[in-house]
């Protein structure tokens, strides 16, 4: 329960952590609350405009006069691949998440003395791939405000001028190795095909100017289709920036061949805090403490960082 007084600013927000939890446990706790927090909802708003992108830049041409790669796309035909093995559809999953550390944020404003509850674990929303061989891949970016966890380095796969806002984002990936050494925590209740959305393959042949407002309604229907409720005037709002704004990033990756040098694998670590906390070495262990002295020095630089002024992704 997140007991809510009095607004703060942004300012005492990422600096002041006694401004708004006067009880907290340490500087990095702090940090992790206030991450779980601000990254609560959108899942569906995300992941919707997540696929959306993929399928406009990857598997489709367009009419779009400011794309700028029709004939660039249509002659090298870039594709998701998985080991080298091609993906042959993705889309939505929702479902459920459970298990050890899963929990729901509830907030009791003390003005109003009303309560409100964040993210819900039962109606939970991620992104499916599967292969050509059948294998069924997950890729989970909204788990952090239900179970702070898996956090992806992400510096390699966005643009120079994005690196240190983004160096860090949440994300858990479900794949072969995943399925032979961890706990599913997932349960599927349905699955829905983007790639394979015939009417959303066609809105985005055409022009994405002109027709902005007819495809921004599709995107709320297709979103109301998996959630099976009507969707929100706000979210209603946002799927056509969300999908522009992740439509232009994918499309820069290829233009200037970012994606080519992706390192093989994601470097996942278990929590960006965790990775950071300074652990006392056992005694005259020189290896061990030479780590020690890494994490001091990569904590010094996070707060020289923050220092010069911190953004929210």
């Amino acid at each position: 329960m997140i007991s809510l007084g009095d607004p703060v600013s942004f300012d005492e927000l990422v600096k002041r952590p006694e401004a708004w939890w006067p009880q907290y446990i340490s500087a990095i706790e702090a940090r992790r609350l206030r991450d779980r927090i601000t990254r609560e909802g959108n899942t569906l708003l995300i992941n919707t405009a997540l696929c959306v992108a993929l399928l406009a830049e990857l598997y489709t041409t367009t009419s779009d006069p400011d794309a700028k790669r029709q004939d660039w796309q249509f002659h090298h035909r870039t594709r998701l691949t998985v080991s080298s093995c091609p993906i042959a559809d993705f889309g939505i999953m929702a479902g459920s998440v459970s298990g050890p550390g899963v929990g729901q944020l509830a907030y009791y404003d003390t003005q109003t003395k009303s309560t409100t509850y964040g993210q819900d674990p039962n109606d939970h929303y991620w992104v499916y791939f599967t292969t050509i061989r059948g294998e069924v891949l997950y890729l989970d970016c909204g788990l952090y405000s239900l179970t702070p966890g898996d956090v992806l380095k992400a510096d390699p796969y966005v643009a120079d001028h994005l690196t240190e806002r983004f160096m860090l984002i949440p994300a858990f990936l479900r794949d072969s190795l995943a399925r032979k050494t961890m706990t599913n925590i997932h349960t599927e209740r349905s699955r829905t095909s983007v790639l394979k959305n015939t009417e959303i393959v066609e809105a985005l042949m055409r022009n994405q100017r002109e027709f902005e407002k007819e495809n921004g309604e599709l995107y709320s229907r297709f979103m109301q289709g998996i959630c099976g409720k009507e969707t929100s005037a706000r979210d209603k709002r946002l799927v056509t920036p969300f999908v522009q704004v992740t439509r232009a990033q994918i499309r820069a990756n290829l233009l200037n061949g970012r994606w080519k040098g992706y390192p093989p694998e994601p470097t996942l670590v278990t929590d960006m805090y965790d990775l950071i906390r300074p652990i006392p070495p056992p005694p005259g262990v020189q290896q061990v403490n030479a780590v020690f002295a890494g994490w001091q020095e990569e904590l010094k630089r996070i707060e020289e960082r923050e220092a010069r002024g911190w953004r929210m992704g």
